[in-house]
C-alpha cells in the first residue's frame, strides 16, 4: 500500500483555501498544498443540479496523517459535506517523497495500542546573533551530535518562559523572543520501570535575538555549545525537522535585514 497520498478539497472562497492551507502545513499534516484557482464544480446537492465558482486545493501528504488531516479539514470548513478524497501515490521523484516524509508529523499513536503512551512537550530556540553581513546561531552538542537547544516545560511554566529558560541552560545565552518559529512532532519508544512505553512528542520553537552571555557557560546537559554561520548550522543538523526550523528563522531574518536597507541597494541584490 503507497505510503504517499494526494487528497483534493474543494473550498468556497480563496481566503478558506488560505486558512486551510496554511494550517495544514503548518500543522505538519501536509507537506504542501497546492491552489488552483476558480474551478467549475457542476455537482447534485439535495436533489438538485447546482453549479459553483470554487477553489481546489490538491494536498501532498502521508497515508498514515489522512485521519488527523480529515479532522482537521472538517474543523475548519464551512461546507456541511466538504470533499476529502485520497488518491494514492503509486510512484515519485526519490528525494521529493524522502522531503515530504520529512515534512509530515508522525501519526499520534491510537489510543488502543497495547503499549502505554506518554506525552511530552518541550521547547527551544533558534538564538541568532550579527556576524558582518549575516547571522550566527547558537547549536548545543549532546548525545554525539549537534541539535537546537530545548528542553521539558515545568510545572506551571509558559511555553514562552520555557524557550528562554532551555536556550539560557543549554547554551548559556540570554535571548528576547522574536516569533514562534513553529513545532515540530515525533515518537519514539521507550522503556520505564522496564516496561515499554511510547513518548509522543511536541516541541515548540521560537526565534529569539541574543541579549548576553558566553556559550561556555552551559550546562551538564550540553558537551559543548558554539555559535555557527546560519549556512554550517543547517548542514550540521541531523534532524530534518530541526533544519526547517532554522530555514524558517533563516527566511524571517533575511526578509527583516532586506527591508532595511534602502532602496538603492535592495535594486542591486
Amino acid at each position: 500500500m503507497s505510503e504517499f497520498i494526494i487528497v483534493y478539497v474543494t473550498v468556497g472562497s480563496s481566503e478558506e483555501a488560505d486558512r486551510l492551507a496554511h494550517a495544514l502545513v503548518g500543522e505538519q499534516l501536509a507537506a504542501c498544498v497546492n491552489r488552483v484557482r476558480s474551478v467549475q464544480s457542476v455537482y447534485r446537492w439535495q436533489g438538485k443540479v447546482e453549479q459553483s465558482d470554487e477553489e481546489l486545493l490538491i494536498i501532498k501528504t502521508r497515508r498514515d496523517a489522512f485521519a488527523a488531516l480529515e479532522r482537521r479539514v472538517r474543523e475548519l470548513h464551512s461546507y456541511a459535506v466538504p470533499e476529502i478524497v485520497a488518491l494514492p501515490v503509486l510512484e515519485g521523484s526519490a528525494a521529493y517523497l524522502a522531503w515530504l516524509r520529512d515534512q509530515v508529523a508522525p501519526a499520534e499513536p491510537a489510543s488502543d495500542e497495547n503499549i502505554p503512551t506518554v506525552k511530552e512537550v518541550s521547547a527551544g530556540g533558534v538564538i541568532y546573533r550579527r556576524a558582518g553581513d549575516g547571522f550566527e546561531i547558537a547549536l548545543i552538542h549532546a548525545r554525539n551530535r549537534w541539535g537546537l537547544p530545548k528542553g521539558h516545560i515545568e510545572e506551571g511554566e509558559r511555553v514562552e518562559e520555557a524557550a528562554l529558560r532551555e536556550v539560557r541552560e543549554e547554551t548559556g545565552l540570554e535571548g528576547k523572543l522574536q516569533s514562534k518559529l513553529g513545532d515540530i512532532r515525533y515518537s519514539y519508544r521507550d522503556k520505564k520501570d522496564s516496561e515499554p512505553i511510547r513518548i509522543y512528542k511536541r516541541v515548540h520553537f521560537f526565534l529569539m535575538r541574543y541579549v548576553r552571555g558566553d556559550v561556555r557557560d552551559h550546562d551538564h546537559e550540553s558537551d559543548d555549545a558554539r555559535w555557527f554561520p546560519m549556512e554550517q548550522a543547517f548542514k550540521l543538523l541531523k534532524f530534518a525537522t530541526e533544519r526547517k526550523m532554522v530555514h524558517r528563522a533563516t527566511t524571517i531574518l533575511t526578509a527583516r535585514q532586506n527591508d532595511r536597507r534602502p532602496p538603492a541597494a535592495q535594486e542591486k541584490l
